[in-house]
């Protein structure tokens, strides 16, 4: 199963989104799998099933799709930026972020919390 890590799990329920750099998770997750959503520190939130995803240059993801983002402070375009130019600092990349820089925009539908460890 394919785990999905959230440094802020606010806003994890229901329909949401969660914006990814690169193109790598669209050709991961196909509609209807289920994924496990890990939180800060590797620790288990619960599943969510994969309903579809958008992928293309940051410059072009659609608004409509940034209001479903599940991080509220994400749900602008300056607001992503922010948030993915700290997840590239967390990861150690150097690399600048460009607005042709893919992305990849995961709606996934919240299934149940998690009760066992993944």
């Amino acid at each position: 199963m394919k785990r999905i890590t959230f440094l802020n799990p606010l806003g994890l329920a229901g329909r949401f989104v969660t914006v990814r750099l690169g193109d790598e998770l669209s050709k991961q997750l196909a509609a209807g799998e289920e994924v496990a959503l890990i939180g800060p520190e590797g620790k288990p939130i619960g599943y969510a099933k994969a309903a579809d995803c958008w992928c293309g240059d940051l410059a072009l993801i659609p608004a409509s799709i940034l209001e479903m983002e599940q991080n509220p402070l994400q749900r602008t375009y300056s607001g992503l930026i922010m948030g993915l130019r700290a997840q590239m600092a967390l990861d150690g990349s150097d690399g600048e972020l460009k607005p042709t820089n893919k992305v990849t925009a995961l709606i996934l539908d919240f299934t149940r919390a998690n009760l066992l460890k993944v």
